[in-house]
């Protein structure tokens, strides 16, 4: 059988994902593991096939060679790892291959029928691992995400080899200018048939987030609309390309040598025209390099976490609910079902004037609150970046609900007794979305201020809006929103691009103020007894819709890639002027972006912004769990997501990141970051989860 197993011939597999792929070449797919890498082992091993369970960039997969098939599964009798290994199922189906064991590889990886074997015919040294694997504490509940990769035996191609004199290939040692044409055009499809391959998987993988393949010999059919989507997102994105084959087969049939021969005796005439002119192109470039927009990089930032004394699981929130003797049993009711469809967690924070008995609720409680905040996370990106604070020339603070005076920036440069001549803003009941406002203040104000650093500081104060009524529509924000904060370091000097994580590349804000029922769908006012709250409005979830299609109707042409702009545009044109009964196209958005940073207001905001924008588990993983970690934190919350990606090793150079806010008014604003570098978790300080 292991004969058998190893003439099976070569079998590529080829998981690609931006700018990474793991290649898995051999005979059999044996042999082809590295030292070091994590794996588990398949009981019972299969004699008809040798099948191994891999955890491969962060993904089990489960590796299977038959005839010259790769199949890939992680579904049925696997264990899928999500959030870097944070989610695991251990269910098994009757009838198929249960994961028993792991372990980490030491050794090179063999063929399991070469290794030694006890009495008992299981490998020596493997856990028997009969129990099923526990669930963690914060794991999603979400059903299991699922994909299929599809490719048969290894694709051949050819080499792009230069067409040289000494390194063309013989038919084209002769014939150079009649073939090199047809061997470009050559060269390029085979090139783009395999890539195209390469789409289509890294497609499946982010539309639908971990791996599985059918145990069973049935050829499930291709999926044929989403082959040709690809296929033709691909053709469309290389256009150019394309447009440049000819001009390439015309060009090599033109003679060089003499061109340049005739421009340089031209030239040898002609002195004054070519100083005047070579005088010309250099002022102009000059002068475009002076009047382009400076680059806007963020050097780093840094969440606040709470102290564990200030942590709030919902039996401490209703049990300090209850003891302040203000609420009624129905309202006792109603936040207690709000805590358990809201998608807030256990380890949530709240202040301690709020958690102590009775509450305490005064101007100096919050200004210790907004110091506590503040400072912790400003000493952290200060730390881990290595400004000084007398390098910050730009100050932005927003917090929408508590205004003392002195504001919070002066409380800032008191703090750090920073530089008199500071630009220092203080942003007040801007919402949740002040967040990213601040980042269009800053990046505004780093254009016209060269070689400066700015200091972003979004935060919201619980202490002094805790709502103490019984008006129900004031009651929701008292069970979503929660302490935090977050500090960003900006800089426009060229010398901080090399170690800055990302560079902002758009901002688009959206207002819908113009319309009263945008307005005053979130608004802060007095209920029937004089008590001071934020009421939420029933057209909250509408109100927001709307918002967010504006704000893509911007954001999209500076995004999306030409291929999503066009079928956009003809569906327009169907709809609008043709009459044709069809659906509005929405543009796939993460063909634009790899990462989303969704403000996390609420589980039911969540819910329908995944199902708009037909995202994945995996892209509103970081939402979501930055929503059960620490609630809504307002502006900040866009910050913790971001964390929360970095850390699980998401972030690679080039990755696009998309934040998106919501906030009263009504507001949508948007920010789209570029990485500078990957970011490795190790090599970063403790996580928030530390």
């Amino acid at each position: 059988m292991e004969n058998r197993n190893r003439e099976m011939g070569f079998v590529e597999a080829q998981i690609s994902r931006r700018r990474k792929t793991v290649d898995a070449v051999g005979r059999g797919i044996l042999d082809f593991l590295p030292n070091g890498v994590e794996w588990k082992q398949l009981q019972p091993p299969s004699p008809q096939r040798n099948a191994f369970t891999v955890r491969v960039d962060g993904t089990d997969l489960y590796l299977a060679a038959k005839h010259d098939n790769v199949r890939v599964d992680g579904e049925e009798g696997g264990r899928t790892a999500r959030n870097g290994g944070e989610r695991r199922s251990g269910e098994r189906n009757k009838g198929s291959l249960g994961v028993y064991g792991g372990g980490h590889c030491k050794t090179p990886f063999t063929n399991p029928a070469t290794q030694n074997k006890n009495a008992n015919g299981k490998i020596e040294g493997q856990p028997n691992g009969e129990e099923k694997p526990p669930r963690l504490a914060n794991a999603v509940s979400e059903k299991e995400r699922s994909f299929k990769v599809r490719w048969g035996s290894c694709i051949h191609y050819p080499p792009l080899l230069p067409i040289t004199s000494s390194s063309s290939p013989p038919f084209l040692a002769k014939h150079t200018h009649t073939h090199v044409f047809h061997y470009s055009i050559y060269s390029f499809f085979a090139f783009s048939a395999l890539h195209v391959v390469s789409i289509i998987m890294e497609d499946d993988i982010k539309k639908n987030g971990s791996i599985s393949v059918d145990h069973n010999n049935k050829k499930k059919p291709p999926n044929l609309l989403l082959s040709v989507k690809l296929g033709y997102h691909y053709l469309i994105s290389n256009a150019m390309y394309l447009m440049l084959i000819p001009l390439l087969g015309l060009a090599s049939t033109v003679s060089v040598k003499d061109n340049f021969v005739q421009l340089w005796e031209s030239l040898k005439f002609n002195l004054v025209s070519v100083t005047v002119c070579s005088s010309l192109m250099v002022f102009l470039g000059t002068f475009y390099l002076m009047r382009r927009p400076r680059g806007v990089y963020l050097v780093d930032f840094a969440c606040y976490k709470p102290h564990v004394d200030c942590t709030c699981t919902r039996e401490i929130f209703m049990e300090r609910s209850g003891l302040t003797g203000i609420f009624s049993e129905e309202n006792l009711s109603f936040q207690k079902k709000i805590l358990e469809r809201s998608g807030l967690g256990q380890k949530t924070y709240l202040p301690p004037a709020i958690l102590r008995l009775p509450p305490n609720p005064c101007m100096a409680e919050a200004r210790k609150e907004a110091e506590e905040v503040m400072f912790g996370a400003i000493d952290e990106v200060l730390g881990k970046s290595g400004v000084k604070a007398k390098d910050i020339g730009i100050l932005v603070v927003n917090c929408s609900l508590f205004n003392p005076t002195p504001s919070l920036s002066a409380m800032i440069v008191n703090h750090y007794n920073l530089r008199g001549n500071i630009l220092s803003y203080n942003l007040a009941g801007m919402g949740c979305s002040a967040g990213l406002i601040s980042i269009d203040l800053a990046k505004h104000l780093l254009q016209v201020n060269p070689n400066s650093y700015a200091l972003v500081v979004s935060m919201e104060n619980i202490t002094l809006n805790w709502y103490f009524g019984n008006n129900r529509s004031m009651l929701v924000s008292n069970c979503l929103f929660r302490m935090g904060g977050a500090a960003i370091l900006l800089s426009n000097r060229l010398t901080d691009r090399r170690r800055a994580k990302y560079q902002l590349v758009h901002t688009v804000r959206t207002h819908k103020g113009a319309d009263d029922k945008s307005y005053g769908c979130v608004f802060q006012e007095e209920d029937e007894t004089k008590r001071i709250g934020v009421a939420l409005s029933k057209d909250l979830m509408a109100v927001a819709g709307e918002a967010l299609k504006t704000n893509i109707t911007t954001l999209g042409p500076l995004v999306l890639p030409m291929s999503e702009q066009l079928l956009f545009f003809v569906t327009l044109v169907a709809r609008k002027v043709l009459k044709m009964k069809i659906k509005p196209y929405i543009p796939d958005f993460k063909l634009a972006f790899e990462h989303f940073c969704i403000h996390a207001g609420g589980r039911a905001v969540l819910d329908e912004l995944e199902k708009n924008l037909e995202l994945t588990d995996w892209h509103m993983e970081p939402s979501r769990m930055t929503l059960n970690r620490f609630g809504n934190t307002s502006s900040s919350s866009l910050w913790y997501e971001l964390a929360y990606t970095e850390a699980k090793g998401r972030i690679r150079k080039g990755d696009r990141t998309w934040q998106i806010a919501f906030g009263s008014g009504f507001k949508c604003n948007s920010a789209v970051w570029r990485a500078l570098r990957t970011i490795h978790p190790a090599k970063e300080k403790e996580s928030l989860d530390g």
